[in-house]
């Protein structure tokens, strides 16, 4: 059985630089939760299409998220009562270069995520005079509110389409460590989002997954650690991707069983 990494290595590669022409930090985002096992097939049907990102000879790259809120949960309540202008507040570490920004994603009433960052050497940037004046920049109320609140890490694969019109970025293996320590794993999902300049057709991954059965689901990965391991409340908002992460998890292990019978 050809293996997943295997599949990348018929991908053209892409490199940072070449990417930038893509890097749509103002965009149009759409986001897809399908299980792991799938990622092999749904690969496969993109090498004639799509070109891979590809630093050092690797083409899957793990990341690490730290996000903070307000003492109330600012940010994960826009989010959970359908706010249409929010925030995130991220410090995201590119493990391969060890490189860390502060980011802020804020998504318009238009739809539209317009995502700003700045380079960071601090794992706590409320701390750094500099960070506290682009918060200030960027997001409404006080920074000196925020404190952290999950940790994400996951692996990603990042897809160029061959005429540079979207970027697209596949996360899976990922974890979660929440504020008071307690981790959760999520190795039977995958994550996928597509990100586009402008709303258009023609999107050959859209094609391949909706081939496979997978639709576009609205959720933030955010909300969904912050749901699992910190108690927040408005917990019933996240209750339908809780539900599909169980179905998922419950196909895996049949699918493995099967494997194993075979």
């Amino acid at each position: 059985m050809i293996t997943q990494s295997e599949i990348l290595l018929g991908f053209s590669g892409i490199s940072l630089k070449q990417m930038d022409a893509v890097s749509f930090m103002s965009r149009v985002d759409s986001k897809y939760l399908f299980p792991a096992n799938m990622l092999g097939t749904v690969l496969s049907g993109l090498t004639g299409d799509y070109k891979v990102l590809e630093i050092n000879s690797q083409r899957e790259f793990r990341y690490s998220t730290i996000y903070f809120d307000t003492p109330d949960y600012k940010f994960y309540n826009q989010h959970q009562t359908g706010k249409m202008e929010r925030d995130k507040v991220r410090l995201r570490t590119y493990e391969t270069n060890s490189l860390t920004y502060l980011e802020v994603k804020h998504k318009t009433n238009k739809g539209r995520t317009v995502k700003s960052r700045i380079r960071s050497n601090n794992t706590s940037p409320l701390d750094d005079d500099r960070s506290k004046l682009f918060l200030q920049e960027k997001i409404e109320g006080a920074p000196e509110l925020l404190h952290p609140v999950i940790t994400s890490l996951f692996t990603r694969i990042t897809l160029i389409n061959n005429n540079l019109s979207e970027r697209v970025t596949v996360d899976f293996n990922i974890a979660y460590t929440g504020s008071d320590g307690a981790k959760i794993e999520l190795p039977n999902i995958a994550v996928a989002e597509i990100k586009r300049d402008k709303v258009s057709g023609g999107s050959v991954f859209h094609t391949v997954l909706k081939n496979n059965g997978i639709r576009q689901t609205g959720f933030s990965k955010y909300c969904l650690g912050a749901a699992i391991l910190n108690g927040v409340s408005r917990k019933n908002n996240v209750k339908p991707i809780l539900l599909k992460l169980k179905k998922i998890d419950n196909e895996s292990i049949q699918h493995e069983v099967a494997i194993h019978h075979n």
